[in-house]
């Protein structure tokens, strides 16, 4: 209970924080959709100390049931529910981490990541003079690479070319 109420204090500074004479709140600088999650949050804090309060409640499944309860009163289901669970506990361990903004990131390239990019040069260079766009998708494949890019589909011969033309090859 007292990690909850901690980790709500800190989501109401975030959200307002005050200026150094202590007058006044400035601005949060953090975009739309960070201050939506973090309102979110609060919710489901206070919710769920509040159901901590109640007397003769029971005290098992308290965080699914507060953040169903907040998903519902945010017109979604389950999904946010279970993300909101998820981003109170990440953030009651650490309360530098904040949900992350994903938006507009998907569309960054993987050979804009200098190490894979340098990896891939030393994958054709172990392959001499005889390299081809085949190898960069066969490199690309291969399970501990696959894993560790998370990837969930492989890249297409078009791309490799496409890189190789970047690469100067």
């Amino acid at each position: 209970m007292g990690q909850a109420r901690s980790a709500l204090e800190d989501i109401k500074k975030i959200l307002k924080p005050l200026r150094d004479s202590k007058a006044r709140y400035k601005d949060a600088k953090i975009d739309s959709l960070l201050r939506d999650q973090l309102k979110l949050l609060r919710m489901s804090l206070v919710a769920y100390l509040d159901h901590l309060l109640r007397p003769g409640q029971p005290q098992c499944g308290v965080w699914g049931a507060t953040s169903l309860e907040v998903a519902e009163m945010a017109e979604q289901g389950p999904w946010l529910a279970c993300q909101l669970k998820l981003w109170i506990h990440t953030f009651i361990a650490n309360h530098d981490i904040l949900p992350q903004n994903l938006y507009g990131q998907w569309n960054a390239s993987l050979f804009e990541d200098e190490d894979l990019a340098q990896d891939i040069h030393l994958d054709l260079q172990g392959i001499g003079k005889l390299m081809k766009a085949m190898d960069i998708v066969h490199y690309l494949e291969t399970l501990g690479v696959n894993a560790s890019l998370k990837l969930i589909k492989n890249i297409s011969l078009m791309m490799a070319q496409q890189w190789m033309q970047v690469m100067d090859y």
